[in-house]
């Protein structure tokens, strides 16, 4: 597996979150094509060390064996007691990282090429230590767009070496292949041996957790790892958050593109932007007024930026707007609106010493509470992109500052 170099497979370790676990399915599924975590990795620089250590072993194609070494390396300076020995827990690790890495890298190459070639084949490594299952599976072509893929993308479970590869019509017919109906989904309750825990409606011949594509998952919502992010004890929360805060420069260069995108069209679509995650004084702060958020995504629609552009009274204040993650954690006032119940970003507008620009996030007193309305929004809409006067933010009676 030493052989991953392609910018896909590095650009998806990078724009992980490091997370503090104390075991891996504490966090199982598409969240995790979002997080970086290490069982039992309950230490922020350890966490941190493993993730550069895989940065590395990906970015410049190294082996188990290289890994191994830094693995070594960074288990002695922290003490680390982890489960297992040391080959197999290193060799999990690394095998991990590197397949998921690699699927996920692949799946947005194979998406960008589906016109041309837009059906995908199962592959199994071909050899004895095959998964039954999977063998069942190998060489069956499937449309790229087959929900299929939703559940089947490999890697399919702990130490799945299975992989696909796109085709054209041209070259199955070449090949003498057929176009397969997808495999018939069966359903089964798997039980954790260790803890007894019921993992329901797993696929047959996937383990529990890894029945979701990962190249899907990286490339979609943040709803998942958003909800995940606020039901973490407050210390690892916390951690959490404020890298996910330390990585807005990643959020920022993705949004500006799109920016740049729908503003040369000037027309909403009806688009959505991640552009970041609640800070962890935004979080602590809402708990203390008993009214704990459901998650901890953020997100932007299309409209409100073009709303906001358009009534921007200067290239000032567009600039904000173009590079607004950044301007967000990094610049903004954050405060709390006790009148109208909301989070507000107030952000300072160079040469403008009398005005904000001020985003907003609704939080009605009874989302808390209400359940229904927690279910349907799976994150918190930033809004607004007016200006407003200094002094009225300083009314402390209905403004509390956060940060």
């Amino acid at each position: 597996m030493a052989d991953i170099k392609f910018n896909e497979a590095i650009n998806f370790l990078r724009g992980k979150l490091n997370i503090q676990t104390d075991s891996w399915d504490s966090m199982l599924g598409e969240v995790h094509a979002k997080a970086f975590t290490v069982a039992g990795a309950t230490k922020s620089d350890l966490l941190a060390d493993l993730r550069q250590a895989v940065d590395d072993a990906i970015s410049n194609g190294q082996s188990i064996e290289k890994f191994r070494k830094s693995f070594n390396e960074i288990v002695q300076k922290y003490g680390w007691s982890y489960k297992g020995t040391q080959g197999w827990r290193s060799r999990v690790i690394y095998d991990t990282n590197m397949r998921t890495a690699n699927m996920a890298g692949r799946w947005q190459q194979i998406q960008r090429t589906k016109e041309r070639r837009p059906y995908m084949q199962y592959l199994t490594a071909g050899d004895e230590r095959v998964r039954p299952q999977h063998a069942l599976w190998d060489e069956k072509v499937l449309p790229i767009d087959d929900t299929w893929w939703s559940t089947h993308m490999p890697p399919n479970g702990w130490g799945c070496r299975c992989t696909v590869r796109s085709l054209s019509l041209t070259q199955i017919r070449r090949k003498g292949l057929n176009i397969d109906q997808a495999p018939d989904l069966e359903l089964n309750d798997v039980e954790n041996p260790a803890t007894g825990e019921v993992f329901k409606d797993v696929p047959k011949g996937i383990d529990p957790g890894w029945n979701y594509n990962v190249g899907q998952a990286w490339l979609g919502p943040d709803t998942g790892l958003g909800q995940k992010l606020v039901q973490l004890r407050p210390g690892m929360r916390t951690a959490a958050l404020d890298d996910a805060a330390g990585r807005v420069a990643d959020y920022t260069s993705e949004y500006s593109d799109w920016v740049e995108k729908i503003t040369a069209q000037n027309i909403a679509i009806g688009e959505t932007k991640t552009i970041g995650y609640l800070t962890s004084e935004t979080v602590d702060y809402l708990e203390s007024r008993a009214a704990p958020p459901s998650t901890a995504l953020i997100t932007v629609s299309d409209n409100e930026i073009l709303n906001a552009i358009n009534r921007a009274p200067n290239s000032a204040s567009t600039n904000i707007i173009e590079n607004l993650p950044n301007q967000l954690f990094t610049q903004a006032d954050i405060l709390w609106d006790d009148q109208d119940q909301a989070i507000l970003f107030a952000i300072s507008i160079p040469g403008n010493r009398r005005q904000k620009l001020l985003f907003r996030i609704d939080y009605p007193n009874n989302r808390a509470s209400n359940r229904d309305l927690i279910e349907q929004l799976p994150w918190h809409e930033l809004k607004d992109g007016s200006l407003v006067n200094v002094n009225q933010l300083s009314d402390t009676e209905r403004y509390n500052r956060i940060r």
